[in-house]
């Protein structure tokens, strides 16, 4: 598999090709992700791009991270909710931002994406539609490509594995059913964004949670709007919430804890 110069120059354009509802295309076996290096534009870039179906794009571009999925069907609204899983694994729900290219959104929780998209499998794509509405879903066969990837990582000076917990972030992580607040996180608006008028916005964070219930080493992953001071907000709050307690599935766990993925919303009454 070879990237077409269109998906290197601009990648705004990166509706390679939407897919029916229904499975998409399998890609051949041997193909494997390209890895793409600008340094004029300060890119750098793996991707995985099929002949139906969805591309898969890990990238830094100007010191920002991103993992972005192509060709899916565009949702109306602030976030979507996409069901992901590999191979014989339970489906979990994941967050993505919606672009301003129809079909193209880029995950809220990007670096916890990117290092399981490094170690391939059967990845399953299952998009959250209305009641009444047919289901998509896409299955995609991710070669192992942990070069391309934490080559993207060196480029944004990120570490290649989660330094908060040890071993597979992906596998470790507290399902959303068990991270029910026993103190909920509750932010002050920003000033910033009181000022610019500005009525609502969303911070996805992770945290580490520890089996007593306490979180510790929260971080912003992404937001909307930025730069208008929601993730310092988020942050704040963090720091006298507290999840109801969990039962560690192990010895690891009982000393490390295990990360969760969620959100913040701030939205002006």
């Amino acid at each position: 598999m070879k990237v077409s110069h269109r998906l290197v120059a601009s990648l705004s354009a990166l509706a390679i090709a939407t897919a029916a509802p229904g499975l998409s295309l399998a890609q051949d076996a041997e193909d494997d992700w390209d890895l793409v290096q600008d340094p004029e534009r300060n890119l750098t870039m793996a991707v995985l791009a099929f002949n139906a179906g969805p591309a898969v794009v890990v990238r830094c571009l100007g010191g920002t991270f991103e993992v972005l999925l192509s060709g899916l069907t565009r949702i109306d609204g602030q976030t979507t909710l996409l069901d992901m899983g590999f191979d014989d694994e339970p489906l979990r729900m994941t967050h993505w931002w919606p672009t301003e290219s129809a079909g193209l959104f880029k995950a809220a929780h990007a670096q916890y994406v990117a290092r399981r998209l490094r170690g391939g499998g059967a990845l399953t794509i299952a998009k959250r539609v209305e009641e009444d509405e047919a289901g998509i879903r896409y299955v995609i066969p991710l070669v192992p490509s942990p070069a391309a990837v934490n080559a993207v990582f060196s480029a944004c000076n990120l570490p290649k594995d989660d330094p908060r917990v040890s071993g597979d972030v992906w596998a470790a992580t507290l399902p959303l059913d068990q991270t029910s607040w026993q103190r909920r996180p509750t932010p002050n608006y920003p000033e910033v964004a009181l000022q610019a008028g500005i009525m609502a916005g969303r911070v996805y964070i992770s945290c580490v949670a520890m089996p007593s219930g306490e979180i510790r080493d929260c971080q912003a992953d992404s937001q909307s709007p930025a730069n208008v001071g929601f993730d310092r907000a988020a942050l704040r709050s963090l720091r006298e919430a507290r999840l109801n307690p969990y039962e560690p599935s192990n010895a690891r766990e009982a000393e490390e804890g295990r990360l969760i993925v969620n959100s913040i919303a701030f939205r002006l009454q």
